[in-house]
């Protein structure tokens, strides 16, 4: 069973294999990198597809938390945001 541990894992996996500092776009950066790798967005799609059949908005859900830890684990700040995402994952981020 996925569970967002999963998560919590994939994006210190991405965290951890950038270094500082941080670009002001680091959430759009793991959104990337979720997308074009087929491992990570497996295991994205799992738990999605996981909080979704449980009748939640997965894809919100996760997005939130991924979008909250590349927060806390980066530069703990808010910078303003952008529409303009790279990542077909979101439509929005906040810049960090």
């Amino acid at each position: 069973m996925t569970t967002m541990e999963d998560i919590e894992n994939l994006v210190q996996e991405i965290l951890g294999g950038r270094g500082e500092p941080w670009p002001t776009d680091i959430t759009d950066c793991v959104f990337l990198q979720i997308e074009h790798d087929p491992g990570s967005r497996g295991r994205y799609c799992a738990v999605v597809q996981q909080l979704s059949g449980q009748g939640k908005n997965g894809q919100q859900i996760v997005n939130q938390y991924i979008g909250k830890r590349v927060k806390q684990l980066t530069t703990g700040m808010n910078r303003g945001r952008c529409d303009s995402p790279r990542s077909s994952l979101i439509k929005s981020y906040t810049k960090h």
